[in-house]
């Protein structure tokens, strides 16, 4: 569980104390000189009665036998019982382990119980019992607060750390959890396991030209090809935007992820309907293998990345696996996206226009446009020095934006 989802499941937790606290301390201060919301000759108290009405968790109070005395409207809710209906009746039938044995004394605290209702139905509970004392009679009084509504939220939470919110395949850190556990089980089994990098060719292009809706549908629509293609041991996860990673556990040789990445890829040839339109649309898949390529994950998942940029760079729509050279290259790619990306900022990217001018009337029928990156130490630099190693990284998408908008 991340920092994050603990700190927020925490503070859920110590709001529902603090509010228990408090209405443990006011009502063992001020419920025994009027315990009921009737006194003894019979009137109505309207004070407590208007507090009781106002109190957001359930209030039970009872004697030493368990016998309910007062039952307020929350609790009522709660439970599902009219006041009337309980009054006199033993509180076991509403609350489990409120004794410390069968028949025992009344067990004094918090903790965490079961509740039944009217209907027949269980849930959770928060009960707080003190004890204080009425016409020199012990009274106990029991703080409620139903956690189903928290136990649904931190589930949710727990749900969002380890799973993606728009396909429901695991997340970055479920895949961290589940590859260790695959390469444990490959010692043992003396078997591979295969780490898939696999990302969307031209993504950014669809998902600017139809909208994030048709993205957003094209990744759940990817995600289920993708899953379909695996064994129920195998695992499929989004690693963020268009970017994929697949675990194959326990393969015999390398020809068990050859296959499954063919597999892939040819379930991508099938157009993709988004709305009205249908799409087509290519992966380029990365394989590295488990021990062969690296015995560290973090090193596994980096090779894999590395692979992937090679089939990118091998026309895409297609599967590499990692070799030892490709390091050097996918280094090159980052450090151009580095650079390319500091000279957007600076506004060191410039355009040429070159005339285009007809062969037999000499006139201009045209320009193109030139990309050129002024370099402030190498100066005028042409695309073509450039351009080979840029058109290998995502933020090529971005130059051809600024290009168009530019020009």
């Amino acid at each position: 569980m991340s920092i994050n989802i603990a700190v927020l499941i925490a503070a859920i937790v110590i709001a529902s104390m603090v509010t228990t606290l408090f209405l443990l301390w006011f009502f063992r201060t001020r419920l025994p000189h009027s315990l009921l919301p009737h006194d003894a000759s019979g009137t109505t108290d309207s004070y407590l009665k208007t507090v009781l009405a106002h109190v957001t968790d359930g209030l039970i109070a009872f004697d030493s036998k368990g016998a309910i005395k007062m039952f307020n409207p929350v609790a009522e809710r709660m439970f599902g019982y009219q006041e009337s209906e309980v009054r006199g009746k033993n509180a076991d039938m509403l609350l489990t382990d409120l004794r410390q044995s069968a028949g025992g004394p009344i067990e004094l605290g918090a903790r965490e119980v079961v509740g039944t209702r009217k209907s027949g139905t269980t849930f959770q509970v928060d009960v707080s019992v003190s004890e204080s004392s009425h016409a020199n009679q012990p009274i106990y009084i029991a703080v409620l607060h139903d956690v189903t509504e928290r136990q649904q939220a931190e589930q949710r939470l727990v749900y969002l750390a380890h799973y993606d919110a728009l396909t429901g395949l695991p997340t970055r850190m479920l895949f961290h959890d589940r590859a260790a556990q695959a390469l444990a089980r490959a010692d043992r089994e003396e078997k591979l396991v295969a780490i898939m990098y696999l990302d969307i060719d031209h993504f950014k292009i669809i998902n600017d030209s139809m909208g994030h809706h048709a993205g957003d549908d094209l990744l759940k629509a990817v995600a289920k090809r993708i899953t379909s293609c695996l064994r129920n041991v195998d695992t499929v996860s989004r690693m963020g935007g268009d970017e994929f990673t697949v675990i194959l556990e326990s393969i015999p040789h390398i020809d068990g992820a050859t296959i499954v990445a063919e597999k892939i890829l040819d379930a991508m040839q099938e157009p993709f309907r988004l709305d009205e339109d249908e799409v087509h649309v290519t992966a380029s898949i990365g394989i590295t293998l488990y021990p062969m390529d690296d015995k560290e994950l973090a090193g596994l998942v980096k090779h894999a990345d590395q692979a992937m940029y090679r089939a990118k760079q091998a026309g895409r729509n297609n599967y590499q696996l990692f070799h030892a050279d490709m390091a050097e290259n996918v280094t090159a790619v980052k450090q151009m996206e580095e650079h390319i990306g500091n000279a957007l900022e600076r506004g060191e990217l410039k355009l040429h226009y070159q005339p285009r001018v007809g062969a037999t009337s000499g006139m201009i029928m045209g320009v193109e446009a030139l990309l050129r990156w002024q370099h402030p130490e190498m100066g005028l630099i042409s695309a073509k020095d450039f351009m080979p190693l840029l058109e290998r990284s995502k933020l090529v998408y971005t130059v051809d934006e600024w290009v168009l908008h530019t020009a």
